[in-house]
């Protein structure tokens, strides 16, 4: 009884039309969202079922480097939900910190050099539409993923670069439900940004009170 329940399940939104799974796939991701720039771990369960309706969204778009990349973020999903559920080293709530430099500069590079790598091979090996346009937002996608999975406060500003090359590309591929739902990301980055900061700065003072109250 329960596998034909799920079978059919499956077979029914699996027939739908691509709007309905595109449909289902932003309203996940923007509760995904909105908790993520609460700090509520509760955003990551969101976030995978968000991630795999888009798998199947991109494939039928033939955004071949979107759908990997969704692919990949239902892993950096759940990592995040493990990273934010294990708190810092003392247990406590995992703190919003700044990008160190190094750590900035590695991203920088490896993300140009994934970049390029993956638009050539796009472009020179398969039917993708937008092929250095879909490795750009792929690769500089992944990279903001895991610093938002590590609480790095320049996610937000990375979100914000992508969300704007996301919305040129959505519009030439009429996905004007994930059109609508990425002018929306795009606040949100601007929001999100503001409200970790502060977040950020407000650990920091309470730091330097427990200090001073130390000594």
């Amino acid at each position: 009884m329960l596998e034909r329940l799920t079978t059919e399940f499956f077979e029914f939104f699996y027939t739908q039309d691509k709007w309905v799974w595109e449909l289902i796939a932003t309203v996940a991701s923007t509760v995904y969202v909105i908790l993520a720039m609460r700090q509520s771990v509760l955003c990551w369960p969101f976030g995978v079922i968000g991630a795999l309706f888009y798998v199947h969204v991109f494939f039928a778009s033939k955004l071949y480097a979107l759908t990997f990349e969704y692919a990949v973020y239902f892993v950096l999903c759940l990592y995040g939900w493990i990273n934010w559920g294990r708190g810092d080293r003392e247990g406590h709530e995992l703190p919003v910190r700044r990008v160190r430099r190094l750590e900035g500069s590695g991203l920088t590079a490896l993300g140009l050099v994934i970049y390029l790598l993956v638009g050539f091979l796009l472009w020179k090996f398969t039917d993708a539409n937008l092929p250095f346009r879909d490795s750009l937002t792929t690769t500089f996608g992944l990279i903001a993923q895991w610093m938002t999975a590590q609480k790095i406060l320049e996610s937000w500003l990375l979100w914000l670069i992508v969300n704007l090359i996301y919305l040129s590309m959505f519009a030439i591929m009429g996905l004007w439900f994930t059109f609508g739902y990425f002018i929306f990301l795009t606040v949100i980055s601007v929001l999100g940004y503001l409200a970790w900061r502060k977040s950020m700065l407000g650990g920091m003072q309470k730091t330097a009170e427990n200090a001073e109250n130390a000594e």
